[in-house]
């Protein structure tokens, strides 16, 4: 029993310390979601803390911006406009010219679109025939040389023609091919455009899981071919280039040691070269944006004088700032013009200012793990809790310190602070079950230790990802749609710098209220959020989750617009739409690179059903399915909701609560809108009154609307 007794507390913190410090090794190996998304924020805070420092480069963005749209009428503009301001750029002087634009239908102001149109008189028909098409004026334009059109690469064949190739490729190596992004299909520029043009690059990006931009691919592969991005082909044609040069690890020789993984090392475009990760893609080192950079493009029409000298020699990009073209993308320096993108890629290359994550890093951060967690498990388990918490503490700070440096310095990306985060797991364990058995007292140092890494985490990055599952699968979700009201109208009626501080700080805290309920931030489009519960980790309450998160974001949303409506700014109202149903979810495009997203009916039943608030004077609808998951609902209903392309009508509610005006009459209304299936008088009599006593109140009003045109029942065509 001494024997045994003395094993147990000296012998047992070791093997316990090593157990866990083996089980953290292998998850740190293989690398799950959780590690990336932890690597990620450490990275995006080095970026804020230091973003790269702009320096004055040959590199202009045209931007179709707001008040170029006031003053050039709505997107798209006919063709020859765009060839106007083609001939204006390259008569300035422009290395380059490249549209982060796609030109893939026809012109529908070109003289024989109209005639078909709208048919007249024969001789006004033999007229318009004699004019040139618009599409033809503008391949003029580009065929003068020095323009770059853009593609979209595309997961579905349907249909798609290939992108034209205008630069060849030398391969040093093996074929680089098996390693970029690949897509089967591909949306494209006119081929007329495509013919004229002296270069064609893709506008794809490859957004992490949680939607942020942190590398801009330079190549692609399509049916086997290799394609560039529309920097590389922007940089290639201001040179002169005809091809590049992209070099493989088997043109090395032997490989590190820490990283025998086979793929792309550089890319050559002409005298200059780009050091990209295994799958061809840059890392972004984003400068914050400065008015140097941009300039709005209706000064290329109304006052090219003045910027001549700013587009001289210049590779020029044309993209949009506009927040209605839907062109905006999250980087970890905030929300950024998609265009930007491109243009700060090329401003990288030129200054050959890189951050690079160098393949000695992943071996640093294996070692750092072990051999640190080898000491805090030996000073754990012989010094006790305080002692190995101090020096773990020590460990990490300088660890993390180091990281920060190599950054700064070098521009390393390496990441200390998740073996850190797994060194001190280690040391819960070892430091735990040493107290359990011979240091009862001090208990202060457990508690001391939850301090340095919140317990959720903790099980999270021990426990949580086994739910994780790569590839596709099908799971009941539930969705919430939210658009913001009169947006569009908004954008087109207010000063951008005015309108973007209040979009990003809207967007930046509505989703702060997501994370808040463990929700899933699908997609951003302009103002509008697609958030999807239990998923990738499943979640047994998603659909309760889905409409307490909604009531949150309504608070939210409401406070924020009467906030910024008593400053004059008219912000409208947040509409929300909420659904549930079988989903096929996963990660779509690939296991290295992916898009982790949802597709199915159920998803367009959400967005529906956000819409649908416009037809029924709410703020939140959410469906039937989704409340026959909840173990408390207190809402109406608000009608049997035809919806846009569905042939059966979906049952719809409005969530309330007692702070809600409707909440008090709740009852009333119930039983006026049980009538309208059975007896429309009544129904009718009953409503007038609520219609009469609460005047404000929308539904009310619309249900008493229909049945005073003639409609009965509780089916509403939206």
């Amino acid at each position: 029993m001494p024997r045994l007794k003395h094993y147990l507390e000296h012998g047992l913190p070791f093997a316990v310390g090593f157990a866990a410090l083996a089980v953290a090794s292998l998850l740190f190996w293989y690398n799950p979601p959780v590690f990336v998304t932890t690597r990620n924020v450490v990275f995006d805070s080095f970026q804020k803390l230091a973003p790269r420092a702009y320096v004055p480069v040959p590199v202009r963005i045209l931007d179709i911006d707001e008040e170029s749209i006031r003053r050039f009428g709505q997107w798209p503009w006919d063709r020859r406009k765009i060839a106007g301001i083609i001939r204006q750029v390259q008569d300035m002087g422009a290395a380059a010219l490249a549209f982060d634009v796609l030109f893939a239908e026809p012109d529908r102001t070109s003289p024989q679109r109209l005639m078909q149109d709208y048919p007249t008189d024969p001789s006004i028909d033999a007229w318009l025939e004699t004019l040139p098409d618009n599409d033809d004026i503008m391949a003029d334009a580009i065929g003068r040389g020095r323009v770059v059109t853009a593609f979209v690469l595309t997961g579905s064949e349907g249909g798609s023609v290939a992108p034209k190739r205008l630069a060849t490729f030398l391969e040093r190596g093996e074929t680089p091919v098996p390693y970029v992004q690949s897509f089967s299909g591909a949306t494209k520029s006119l081929d007329i455009f495509e013919q004229a043009a002296a270069g064609n690059g893709s506008i794809n990006f490859l957004p992490y899981l949680d939607g942020v931009i942190r590398t801009v691919p330079l190549l692609f592969s399509h049916d086997g071919n290799l394609y560039p991005s529309l920097s590389m082909e922007a940089l290639r044609v201001a040179q002169g280039q005809k091809r590049y040069a992209v070099t493989t690890t088997s043109a090395q020789g032997e490989q590190s040691v820490f990283d025998r993984t086979p793929g792309l090392v550089s890319v050559q475009n002409g005298a200059l070269s780009a050091p990209v990760t295994k799958d061809g893609q840059l890392y972004a080192y984003y400068t914050e944006s400065v008015p140097e950079r941009t300039i709005p493009i209706w000064k290329v029409v109304e006052d090219p004088a003045a910027i001549a000298e700013k587009i001289a020699g210049h590779i020029v990009f044309v993209g949009t700032s506009a927040a209605g073209l839907q062109d905006l993308r999250f980087t970890p320096l905030g929300v950024l013009p998609g265009v930007e993108a491109h243009a700060q890629a090329v401003e990288q290359i030129l200054t050959q200012t890189f951050l690079d994550r160098p393949e000695w890093a992943v071996g640093a951060e294996r070692i750092y793990l072990v051999a640190s967690g080898i000491l805090v498990v030996i000073v754990a388990a012989v010094f006790g809790a305080i002692p190995s918490a101090l020096f773990g503490g020590v460990v990490a700070t300088a660890a993390v310190g180091t990281s920060w440096y190599a950054f700064r310095q070098e521009q390393f990306l390496i990441d200390m602070a998740t073996p850190s985060m797994l060194v001190l797991v280690v040391f819960g364990f070892t430091a735990g079950i040493r107290y359990y058995l011979t240091d009862r007292k001090q208990r202060f140092v457990r508690e001391a230790f939850s301090s340095y890494v919140s317990p959720n985490l903790v099980t999270e990055i021990v426990k949580g990802q086994a739910n994780l599952t790569l590839g596709g699968e099908r799971r009941v979700l539930s969705f919430i749609f939210t658009d913001l009201e009169s947006f569009t109208n908004m954008i087109e009626t207010s000063d951008p710098d005015v309108v973007m501080p209040i979009l990003n700080d809207y967007l930046d805290r509505a989703i702060g209220v997501t994370f808040d309920y463990d929700g899933t931030l699908d997609k951003v489009v302009g103002d509008a959020l697609h958030i999807m519960f239990s998923a990738p980790v499943e979640q047994e309450d998603h659909a309760q989750r889905a409409i307490d998160c909604a009531l949150a974001l309504d608070d939210f949303a409401e406070a924020f617009r009467a906030e910024k409506n008593a400053t004059g700014f008219p912000l409208g109202r947040t509409r929300i739409g909420i659904n549930t149903g079988e989903v096929l979810v996963g990660n779509f495009g690939g296991d290295r690179l992916f898009d982790y997203t949802a597709h199915g009916d159920a998803i367009n039943v959400a967005a529906r059903l956000e819409a649908a608030n416009k037809k029924t004077g709410t703020r939140i609808c959410v469906s039937e399915d989704t409340i026959n998951l909840c173990k408390r609902f207190d809402g109406r209903p608000i009608g049997n909701l035809m919806l846009k392309g569905k042939s059966k009508p979906t049952m719809v509610y409005e969530p309330l609560r007692p702070k809600d005006a409707a909440y008090a009459y709740r009852h009333q209304y119930a039983d006026a809108f049980a009538l309208l299936d059975s007896d429309a008088e009544k129904a009718l009599k009953q409503l007038k009154a609520l219609n009469e006593e609460y005047p404000e109140d929308t539904l009310v009003a619309m249900h008493l609307a229909r049945l005073e045109n003639g409609e009965t029942g509780t089916l509403v065509t939206v």
